[in-house]
């Protein structure tokens, strides 16, 4: 049997940053396709429901089991390596694979230039499966719009293969707060047509959850996150120009324009946009109970489309 019984040692996999609790009957670990596959199989013969886990990163609850069996796919965690094809490259995973553990396996230079995973999501320690399976968004888009192909084991994903874009020679990120009101609305509409990779939109409420942990302007009310990425350094200076102009003439000031060169000098900013989810979990233990769907809002409000705001 692959299927252990539910124990203390299990209690962990019944729980996701939704802080929804669940139960099983009973856990499998499976570490590779085969083993996947005779807990599907199992499952199937004893008649009972399956949920997958990944790394339990969701903020919506489902990969919390409510009965039945359920199968963790953190120990499907190898990387299983590159493929070049027509001047393209992907990169081969199980399912189980962290986004840290394939940016840590792409720090290096391949063929002269650095390659990454382009829809990078702000949470590292989620597995790739999961954040194909909640379709994960990123500045630079989602994830499944950038997966080749998957080795499916009953509707189950096993193993992906990546496409891998080379790293921009020159990406900035920006980020802009506002203070009166309807400023970051006009300045949205204002920069529509600018070519940037990706954004981000925290309101006041965002905001606010930040400031108890980051040093942010105090009289700022909204705050825009661009992300723009080039291999002309000179066209990308100026678009970088043109913001800060249309920044400034709707209502910013150069004090409270932050920007940063390069992806790791970047993650300062994108860990801001982990970091309000996590702070409204943070909220809810406090308040001791449970709110459905409240995490899930405070992303939808994060990544919401520039058009909207």
């Amino acid at each position: 049997m692959i299927f252990e019984a539910m124990s203390e040692k299990f209690l962990g996999l019944l729980r996701d940053e939704s802080r929804i609790e669940g139960y099983a009957e009973a856990v499998a670990r499976p570490r590779d396709t085969a083993q996947l596959g005779q807990a599907v199989e199992e499952a199937k013969q004893n008649g009972k429901q399956i949920t997958v886990q990944g790394a339990a990163t969701g903020v919506e609850g489902k990969g919390v089991p409510q009965g039945g069996y359920l199968i963790s796919t953190r120990g499907m965690n190898q990387i299983l390596g590159l493929r070049e094809d027509g001047g393209k490259l992907y990169l081969r995973v199980q399912a189980g694979v962290t986004l840290e553990q394939a940016e840590e396996y792409l720090r290096r230079t391949i063929n002269g230039r650095a390659y990454f995973f382009s829809p990078n999501p702000t949470e590292k320690s989620a597995t790739l499966g999961g954040s194909h399976a909640s379709d994960a968004k990123g500045s630079f888009g989602n994830v499944r719009s950038q997966v080749n192909s998957i080795l499916w084991v009953e509707g189950i994903i096993a193993e992906m293969e990546l496409i891998l874009q080379p790293v921009p020679k020159s990406i900035w990120g920006v980020l802009l707060f506002f203070t009166p009101p309807g400023d970051a609305r006009e300045f949205a509409q204002a920069i529509m047509q600018i070519d940037f990779a990706g954004h981000a939109h925290f309101d006041a409420q965002a905001l606010e959850l930040l400031r108890g942990k980051h040093e942010l302007p105090k009289e700022a009310n909204e705050a825009l996150y661009l992300e723009l990425s080039c291999d002309d350094e000179n066209n990308l200076d100026d678009v970088l120009a043109e913001i800060l102009e249309l920044y400034l003439a709707h209502g910013g000031c150069e004090e409270y324009a932050w920007a940063a060169e390069g992806l790791t000098e970047m993650e300062k900013f994108r860990s801001l946009c982990h970091a309000v989810p996590e702070l409204t979990n943070s909220e809810l233990d406090k308040a001791g109970k449970v709110q459905p769907g409240l995490c899930k809002a405070a992303l939808d409000r994060l990544y919401m489309s520039l058009d909207q705001i």
